[in-house]
């Protein structure tokens, strides 16, 4: 019979002993403190006693005609009786008790004792028992937690790559349908054309996005760190972003501390640092109102590389600096429905600058603006893949 998954009453105690006087005596002891109590003679008794019924605790004598109490630790462990067993010893029979000890025995105690020795043992076993009991439910939440995470990401990235494909098909059968259009067209087509491509390039985007915290959620966005000029990469940036810029009225910068003439080099990833500063920078056009400013200033700090995203936008309220980063938080759900996004975009950004040892946080004051600080080691000591 296996007794694993059986109902146990933690109060309900089993008590094993040759000796009939101190069973009883030791029963009386344990029923006055609410317990309620079976007897055994010695470890064979014991083995029927459990067939039938449960036990909490069991308090056993080691030394036992038949069967003695290591015997018995053997026979439980057997058969996955889930009882704290306790056993009784004479000063004589110490090295006996250590090693059910070592069996699984929860505890053992010295022939003589006093009742209340065996009442205190008895609520420790108890309190061992729903501890027991709080650790395997525990022990079942992380479980069941970390599966449905895991079907979580697999759910997303199987979405994800399911909608690549038919959304790579769709933009390219929209490039050629709209280079088939006369050259002159009137304003409502023009209209249409944009919102088309518009849409379809912020579906996308939320594809890759998604993709790429499946990637992460997974462990698997692992940098590959080869020797960058920072200086070349965001000016870069910035002109591939230009016309959005433009497009908002907006105002933008480069400024590169102390020598803007010199290399400000960093052993990191340049795709992945890329889609940081495209990230942050797409959220700096799209929550600055036209005619504002926007910028980027990168410091040399010798061992570290400091790069400010900056833009005169409407800031960010203090409650919630702590929390834009966190996976899904939207600071305001109407105001991000307007501009798209679902919260991962910037958990993404936090993640890839942690694998390259880095630091990333906000500084912003409402009504004026907000500052994004990222700043990275000129050398990587963190997980990331090599290459020269």
């Amino acid at each position: 019979m296996d007794n694993s998954s059986a109902s146990v009453s933690p109060k309900r105690i089993l008590l094993v002993d040759d000796d009939d006087r101190l069973l009883r005596l030791w029963s009386r002891v344990l029923q006055k403190e609410g317990f309620e109590t079976v007897t055994a003679t010695n470890g064979s008794n014991a083995t029927e006693k459990i067939k039938s019924s449960q036990f909490g605790v069991i308090f056993s004598d080691l030394n036992m005609p038949e069967m003695n109490g290591a015997d018995l630790i053997d026979y439980c462990k057997r058969k996955n009786i889930p009882s704290c067993i306790n056993i009784f010893t004479g000063a004589a029979c110490l090295e006996g008790a250590v090693q059910c000890i070592k069996k699984g025995a929860c505890d053992y105690v010295a022939k003589p004792f006093s009742p209340h020795e065996l009442a205190a043992m008895a609520y420790r076993c108890l309190q061992h028992h729903f501890q027991g009991q709080e650790l395997m439910r525990l022990q079942k939440n992380v479980h069941d937690l970390e599966e449905l995470g895991h079907l979580k990401s697999e759910l997303v990235s199987n979405l994800s790559h399911e909608l690549r494909t038919p959304l790579f098909s769709l933009g390219a059968s929209l490039e050629l349908l709209f280079h088939r259009l006369p050259d002159k067209e009137d304003n409502h087509s023009q209209k249409l054309k944009k919102i088309i491509l518009s849409n379809h390039q912020r579906i996308n985007q939320l594809v890759n996005n998604f993709l790429d915290f499946s990637k992460i959620e997974e462990g698997v966005m692992v940098p590959k760190f080869q020797q960058v000029d920072i200086i070349p990469l965001v000016q870069g940036i910035m002109r591939d972003l230009s016309p959005l810029m433009m497009k908002n009225s907006l105002e933008w910068n480069i400024e590169v501390k102390p020598d803007p003439e010199n290399p400000i080099e960093a052993n990191l990833d340049p795709d992945q640092i890329t889609q940081v500063l495209v990230n942050l920078l797409g959220n700096a056009i799209k929550f600055t109102p036209p005619g504002q400013k926007i910028g980027l200033t990168v410091s040399d700090e010798g061992s570290n590389i400091l790069m400010d995203i900056w833009d005169k936008g409407r800031g960010i309220p203090p409650e919630h600096l702590n929390r834009v980063f966190d996976r899904f938080f939207q600071l305001d759900t109407s105001s991000t429905r307007e501009y798209g996004g679902v919260g991962i975009g910037l958990p993404i950004v936090r993640s890839i600058i942690e694998r390259h040892g880095g630091d990333v946080w906000f500084e912003s004051s409402l009504g004026i603006g907000s500052d994004c600080f990222i700043r990275l080691p000129k050398t990587h000591h963190h997980l990331g893949e090599r290459t020269n």
